[in-house]
């Protein structure tokens, strides 16, 4: 026994000697390696430089790996906010055609309410047409005044330029006239004579009140001149004789009566209902220029006024030209 420990501490006294762990007390794992590595310098290297590249590999893909990972977010987080975009668009978007549609169905509707307020109007003018007294006939053109005054109030919400449409001036003004309530129908008539189917008429109904209400002839002559130089299409008949009865009170104004009464002669051939009231009206207003020693013309030329009443009983120019009494 005593000569088995002698060779054990001869054996860790050699392996001390060389450098190597002894077995009577073990090195640390750290100072085996460290000694090892000391005595194995070449190996060392390079297993030191193995560990090097494989740790700045493996460095280097979890880098790679993160980039990705964060370019991956970042893509998917560009993908989710164009798909937010394109439903926002897309929400704008359906919201703009669903305010749009609603408009349209806005001014559809006031379209509608504002042609029915025009046809009430038109059932109002036929009663007063019809009345057989002036206190009937002036409450019916009232309401027919109320009921284009709403009508042009609604079309001034939905026309372009946020005024009413001709038409409807146009029979505003004429009611107007009616009621002799002058300076209202003079701003319809020219409302109405800016631009479409009416401007003819409007020209000569407003010369006719400039004339007639006011005696202003100048300003007569240059509403009847405009109005017989409106540009008029074939089919518009009504335009074409408002154009021949301002021709006609043009005549008259310059004391050509003959040429007056011969073109209004011409449109009351043509039998056109609508114009025959105005063509005889305007025959009765050249009776009223006729000189004293042409009575029996000037008779006849104001009988005309009571054809003219005939259709607007109440016309307040009819009317006066029917009353009035033969020149001295």
């Amino acid at each position: 026994e005593v000569l088995g420990q002698a060779l054990a501490l001869a054996d860790d006294l050699g392996r001390f000697l060389s450098g190597m762990p002894i077995q009577a007390r073990p090195l640390p794992i750290w100072v085996r390696a460290a000694r090892k590595a000391k005595k194995n310098k070449q190996a060392t290297i390079g297993v030191a430089v193995v560990a090097l590249v494989v740790l700045i590999a493996i460095g280097a893909v979890i880098s790679l790996t993160s980039t990705y990972d964060e370019e991956a977010r970042e893509r998917e987080q560009a993908a989710e906010q164009r798909l937010l975009e394109q439903q926002a668009q897309q929400a704008a978007e359906q919201a703009a055609q669903q305010e749009q549609l609603a408009a349209q169905q806005q001014v559809e509707q006031k379209r509608k309410d504002a042609d029915l307020e025009v046809n009430r109007a038109l059932e109002y003018i036929s009663k007063a047409r019809m009345a057989t007294s002036a206190s009937p006939a002036r409450d019916a053109l009232r309401r027919a005044e109320e009921a284009l005054t709403t009508a042009i109030g609604l079309e001034s919400q939905f026309t372009d330029d946020h005024g009413p449409r001709p038409a409807t001036a146009y029979r505003r003004g004429l009611v107007r006239r009616d009621l002799c309530r002058w300076k209202s129908a003079i701003e319809d008539f020219q409302a109405a004579g800016n631009a479409g189917e009416f401007v003819a008429r409007a020209k000569l109904h407003e010369a006719q009140v400039s004339l007639r209400a006011f005696g202003d002839e100048r300003a007569a002559r240059e509403l009847l001149e405009r109005a017989r130089q409106v540009e008029v299409e074939s089919h518009q008949t009504e335009e074409r004789g408002a154009q021949d009865i301002a021709a006609a009170y043009l005549d008259a104004l310059d004391d050509r009566l003959s040429e007056s009464t011969r073109t209004l002669a011409r449109v009351l051939e043509r039998g056109d209902v609508t114009l025959s009231s105005e063509a005889n009206g305007a025959w009765a207003y050249v009776g009223t220029r006729l000189e004293p020693d042409q009575a029996g013309e000037r008779e006849r030329a104001l009988s005309r006024a009571e054809l003219a009443v005939q259709s607007e009983k109440f016309r307040y120019f009819f009317v006066i030209d029917m009353a009035s009494p033969p020149r001295a």
